[in-house]
């Protein structure tokens, strides 16, 4: 896409399982050049096969002459003294009640080099009437360069993580309702800013607004620790139990 527009949505649905130890091709189509946005159509295939499948949309940037509305960052803890993901993942894996499955999952994670950090914010017990909302803050390892691309691509990278946690909270969180299966559909981005860092703190709302028939569906929004909303999200994911939720 022509340089002077930026990405503002991005839809895509996950076809097949990739092997990450295989190179992917991907297919960019042109589907329509306007004056003021540009349509691209993006197709990911391994061994010949579609495993991914997405359309991008870019903006060219213009005045919203006083047209500025955004929902509120909401009033939690910041992200100094809380704990990392990697701290919570390591108390996970020493659970003596995790099935051996998800033991050696939770190591995997921990001994994959962390490409970003997340500290997640304490919330009432989870149980039943609790809310299905999380919230955390974010940011990827290390600094990055000054190009606004490069933010953005990081920032659609970790929006991904714990898309489907927040549906287990009102049965006591995934810990103790661990899914036979959970892999994404299909993920949808908007994003509201060209000038987030996303090696800086991010906080991070999920809501899952509904889950049946083995799918859930969650929103996500961000927020810069100045209170700006950059970010909002969408996934429907498939959670398969071979037991009835307690």
């Amino acid at each position: 896409a022509p340089t002077d527009l930026a990405v503002h949505s991005f839809h895509g649905y996950f076809l097949l399982a990739g092997d990450p130890d295989r190179n992917i091709v991907f297919h960019v189509e042109r589907v329509r050049d306007g004056g003021s946005f540009v349509t691209r159509s993006v197709e990911a295939r391994q061994r010949g096969k579609a495993i991914f499948a997405a359309t991008v949309q870019f903006h060219r940037p213009e005045p919203s002459n006083g047209l500025e509305v955004a929902e509120a960052m909401p009033r939690v803890p910041g992200p100094d003294g809380l704990k990392s993901d990697r701290e919570i993942l390591a108390g996970m894996a020493a659970d003596p009640g995790l099935s051996a499955r998800m033991r050696e999952f939770y190591r995997n994670a921990l001994a994959r080099p962390a490409r970003a950090e997340r500290r997640e914010v304490p919330s009432q017990p989870e149980s039943s009437g609790s809310e299905p909302v999380q919230y955390f803050w974010t940011r990827v390892s290390g600094k990055l360069s000054g190009d606004p691309q490069i933010h953005l691509i990081c920032l659609a990278y970790v929006s991904d993580m714990g898309m489907l946690s927040p549906a287990y909270v009102p049965f006591g969180g995934i810990r103790k309702n661990q899914p036979s299966m959970m892999v994404s559909l299909d993920h949808s981005m908007w994003f509201h800013s060209q000038k987030l860092r996303a090696d800086d703190w991010l906080l991070v709302e999920i809501r899952c607004v509904k889950a049946s028939n083995a799918r859930i569906l969650s929103f996500s929004k961000v927020w810069t620790q100045g209170g700006e909303l950059v970010f909002s999200c969408a996934q429907e994911g498939l959670a398969r139990h071979s037991e009835h939720l307690q």
